[in-house]
């Protein structure tokens, strides 16, 4: 051990202290010389015949030390750190290549690793305690759609199922909260079983955990606060723990307050016990609106726990056949992996492709570059220097530009992370996710900036390191373009970024085509001067349809005196956002209805369209006396009647919708009485079919204000919130904000991703240019002398420009016909983001198709161009 010790503290010398070392080898060489001719002194030579012998003997002085210094294990890293110090220097001296090397890979580095630290921050799980054995539960209904679960079947799950350690349910629910000394306030909760907390592995940090006999029917009504809600509401008033406050017109009991930063399921932060969901005991078994989640018993894998449910689903089936027929379970991790239909990990291969894109112009730069080093490389190899060598230091100056670029590419991942935070619209994402750059966002950063090492350096190193033989050396270099092995690296990688930029711009393009046409389908919709609000009524208070019909009636009438009021109207939601699907079923069809079979279903007030501004196609608007028994009628849009009712007059058809969470085996006729224009009820998906059907059908106690304003949108809210106070001083008014403020939250996600794939695209499409110019332009300093030969014998500049450009054509033309299966690729990979635009969209692929070809051309044909204004006497004398 001491020795190594020793010979590891000596190697550590020999390269920190190469002059002092050096100095004692010096001496000891001289040292043993003089013992050597002493003892030839001794034999009987002269003093200066014993010098000359011992040294004949020794040898060359050089080869000893240079063979003491290979013996030591230091030799390999003083190797290593005379190679880092010659490839700095040879940076530094070509600076230009250094600074585009750089700035391309760390422009691609920082943009994948900003993408990475969002997709990680947005893919990360809850903070759960050994989280790979928790499992989400969910059902599959009879069409094969996800769906929840009914209480009832929770409860059988519960009971007979033994391969979990307990299962827990929840639903989420807007409480109200309206404390005399307090004023009112809205707060996102849950009903939650009493299990929930203690499968999660959370405590409360005062106060109590639900037991088991608070989640029974008819128990003492508790609740369970979040430490934001403590704080933020009650002051962080230690004495919270059994204070009676009222949530939704009901007195509770707070028994805990749970820790800073703990939000279930996503963002609610006031948990009820399950038992006290109004109406749950009366829940039909079809009812399947809860979700649950199950922690799996000791030992048990995740296809046994769902092997078992497959088994209790089949005998419910048969027990209770006309709820549960063909119904099945559906068991996933917590976890997901990765998921192309994801668009977020869409958008990290979109990024990855630039990488890619900035690997392969890298890699081109230095096979342009290395042509010009050829007399070096010869030279060295004539000197003895092996492939081995010669591949290390080219993989040594590959090795300082990653590290230059991923320096400098963490400092634009930082900034890019710090501009989404602050372009984000005012959302409330799930308390987990966490936009930061940690250890994991390194480790992935280094190693791409390590793969990138291996993809520009070792290749071209090895190919490069046998192009140029010692015949080199009588050339210098003058007049040789490069040799075919690095012309076809060359035109290899030149394709490569050619079609990967083709596959970037037909994401970006349709993505483009994709935001262009919401925007146009948006604009039908007046939202400058309609101002909204949320209404959330307390189910103990108004708990039948007449009670909710008599207040929204009420509302609606005061609300239309206010002067500056034009129009009002209530919906069960806002446009542009998220609709409820309901199945449609037309006249003739018996059984099941096809799963896509679908749509939107929206609960709208008389003066809904004049509210938005619009006007009907066809036929006519609601009136009061729609809804009312012996008038169920409905207004379909556009879509819905292209769509399901095409070839037939849509005005007087009749249909039924069922909602697939609550199914009614004889839902009631509604008559058509008009057609709308199209406008969009979803967040980032396809339009679809749409029905309006009048409020007084189905009451709700969620249902949202709308009201066009002649003045300022915003100043109308102080009337609204008066004139609601007035019907009930319990109940806040919220969420109040203009129409375009929702309307531009929803566009986000289009945004977001077309702006990803337009960045994407244009970094790759920049980086081919500058690879096409570099190449070119590399080639016209190879090929000076021939230029200068041809323009001396007369040759035009037309033909000089197309002996060079024609440099690119080959590489254009494979990129082009690889980049179209790219883009067809492209089209599938981010159709699900696509909306009233074709995967394989003609106009799209013809457009980007061309601009590529013209940005290539350009890139090629300026450097050729520019030879041609060579003087050809002094590119004749040109090495």
């Amino acid at each position: 051990m001491i020795p190594l010790f020793r010979r590891l503290i000596g190697g550590l010398r020999a390269v920190f202290h190469r002059e002092r070392v050096e100095q004692e080898l010096d001496e000891e060489l001289r040292g043993f010389l003089q013992t050597a001719a002493d003892d030839k002194v001794r034999a009987g030579l002269t003093e200066s015949a014993a010098m000359r012998a011992a040294r004949i003997e020794l040898g060359s002085v050089e080869a000893v030390k240079e063979h003491v210094r290979d013996v030591g294990w230091e030799s390999v890293l003083e190797q290593l750190w005379r190679d880092v110090q010659y490839a700095s220097r040879t940076l530094r001296r070509s600076r230009g290549f250094t600074a585009v090397a750089v700035i391309s890979l760390a422009l691609a580095i920082g943009f994948n690793t900003t993408l990475f630290t969002i997709v990680s921050g947005m893919g990360s799980t809850p903070p759960v305690d050994q989280s790979d054995q928790v499992v989400s539960l969910t059902s599959l209904d009879s069409a094969g759609r996800t769906v929840g679960v009914s209480y009832p079947d929770f409860q059988d799950w519960r009971h007979l199922s033994q391969s979990f350690e307990g299962l827990a349910a929840h639903s989420v629910m807007a409480v109200n909260l309206t404390d005399r000394d307090l004023a009112a306030d809205r707060v996102a909760g849950a009903y939650i079983s009493a299990t929930t907390f203690s499968l999660l592995r959370e405590h409360p940090i005062l106060g109590r955990d639900f037991r088991p006999d608070d989640d029974r029917p008819g128990a003492e009504p508790v609740v369970i606060i979040a430490a934001s809600v403590w704080k933020g509401r009650y002051g962080g008033d230690p004495g919270i723990i059994g204070r009676v406050i009222t949530a939704n017109g009901r007195r509770v009991t707070v028994v805990g307050v749970m820790r800073d930063g703990f939000r279930f399921p996503l963002v609610h932060d006031l948990w009820l016990p399950l038992a006290v969901a109004p109406g749950l005991e009366r829940q039909a078994r079809d009812a399947r609106g809860l979700r649950v989640f199950g922690r799996l018993a000791t030992g048990v894998r995740l296809a046994q726990a769902w092997a078992e449910l497959d088994t209790i689903m089949a005998g419910l089936s048969k027990t209770y056949p006309t709820t549960n027929a063909n119904v099945r379970p559906r068991v996933e991790p917590l976890t997901r992996g990765f998921d192309l239909r994801n668009p977020w990990n869409a958008a990290l291969i979109a990024v990855g492709i630039v990488l890619l894109i900035a690997c392969a112009n890298v890699a081109n730069l230095l096979l342009a570059r290395a042509v010009r080093r050829a007399p070096e490389i010869a030279i060295r190899t004539s000197l003895g220097a092996t492939r081995r060598r010669l591949v290390q230091q080219l993989v040594i100056e590959s090795l300082l530009l990653a590290a230059m670029a991923g320096v400098a590419g963490l400092g634009a991942a930082a900034l890019g992370v710090r501009i989404w935070l602050a372009s984000m619209p005012a959302a409330s994402w799930p308390y987990w996710y966490h936009f930061a750059i940690n250890t994991r966002v390194l480790s992935y950063l280094s190693g791409i900036s390590l793969g990138s090492v291996l993809f520009l350096g070792v290749g071209p190193a090895w190919s490069l390191s046998g192009s140029f033989p010692e015949a080199d050396l009588s050339h210098t270099g003058r007049g040789r373009s490069a040799g075919p092995r690095a012309r076809r690296w060359s035109t290899v990688l030149l394709s490569a970024e050619l079609a990967l930029t083709l596959s970037l711009l037909a994401g970006a393009g349709l993505l483009a085509r994709t935001l262009l046409a919401v925007y146009r389908a948006d604009s039908i919709v007046d939202t400058d001067p309609v101002i909204l609000a949320g209404l959330d009524l307390p189910p103990q208070q108004y708990a039948t349809p007449a009670q909710r019909i008599a207040l929204y009636s009420q509302l609606e009438e005061r609300v239309s005196t206010i002067p500056s009021v034009q129009a009002t109207a209530l919906a069960s939601g806002a446009p542009f956002y998220s609709a409820a699907v309901w199945s449609v079923i037309l006249p003739g069809q018996a059984g099941a209805t096809p799963a896509s079979q679908t749509s939107s279903y929206v609960l709208i007030g008389p003066r809904y369209f004049d509210t938005l501004g619009l006007r009907l196609l066809r036929g006519r608007v609601f009136t009061d006396l729609d809804g009312t028994p012996g008038h169920e009628t409905v207004i379909v849009n556009e879509l819905f009647a292209s769509k399901y009712l095409a070839g037939t007059n849509p005005l007087g058809q009749r249909i039924r919708l069922a909602d697939p969470t609550k199914p009614d085996p004889k839902p009631p006729w509604l008559t058509i009485v008009g057609v709308s224009p199209t406008v969009r009820e979803h967040y980032a998906q396809e339009f679809d079919p749409v029905v309006y059907v009048p409020y007084r059908l189905n009451p709700l106690a969620n249902m949202v204000l709308m009201t066009r304003a002649s003045a300022d949108a915003a100043a109308l809210a102080p009337a609204l919130r008066e004139q609601f106070r007035q019907l009930d001083p319990d109940l806040p008014l919220l969420d109040i904000q203009p129409l375009n403020w929702l309307l531009s939250g929803t566009r986000f996600a289009n945004q977001v991703f077309a702006t990803l794939f337009g960045i994407a695209a244009a970094l790759g499409l920049l980086l081919a240019a500058v690879g096409l110019y570099a190449v070119v332009t590399y080639d016209v300093g190879q090929r000076t002398r021939e230029i200068g030969i041809r323009l001396a014998l007369g040759a035009h500049p037309r033909q000089v420009v197309w002996l060079l450009g024609r440099r690119v054509l080959t590489p254009l033309a494979w990129g082009l016909t690889i980049g179209l299966g790219g883009a067809w690729g492209v089209g599938r990979l981010v159709r699900g983001m696509l909306i009233r635009t074709s995967p394989d969209d003609p106009l799209t692929l013809v457009s980007i198709s061309l601009v590529l070809t013209v940005v290539a051309l350009i890139a090629a044909l300026r450097p050729a161009r520019r030879s041609t204004r060579l003087d050809p006497v002094t590119a004749l004398r040109y090495e």
